[in-house]
């Protein structure tokens, strides 16, 4: 029975060691997921806010263009990028904002 119950010890140990494994995998993707966010969320404090109003003017512009060449629906979805690029630009703004504050 002793080496039923040394058996048993055994798997156990294994078992948990598997575990720690599989967690300090899952550890480590998470922060790769991590390091991926944060440069995404760092990538519209790296854009120019002119950039991000030439882009919205730009789409304005193109959108008036479609819509004299009659393309109405293409028109529409490329007049719906004006704001999201504001909106990108106000985003980074209030982002990096915060971030001052917290230094």
């Amino acid at each position: 029975m002793a080496g039923a119950g040394t058996f048993v010890k055994e798997k156990i140990c294994h078992t948990a060691d598997k575990a720690k494994q599989t967690a300090s995998k899952a550890a480590d993707k998470i922060m790769e997921q991590g390091q991926v966010v944060d440069s995404a969320m760092s990538l519209p404090e790296k854009t120019s806010a002119r950039i991000l109003f030439g882009l919205s003017l730009g789409s304005i512009l193109l959108s008036l263009g479609l819509f004299a060449a009659r393309k109405k629906e293409d028109a529409i979805f490329v007049g719906h990028w004006a704001p999201t690029f504001l909106a990108i630009g106000l985003f980074s703004r209030l982002v990096s904002a915060k971030e001052r504050k917290r230094r």
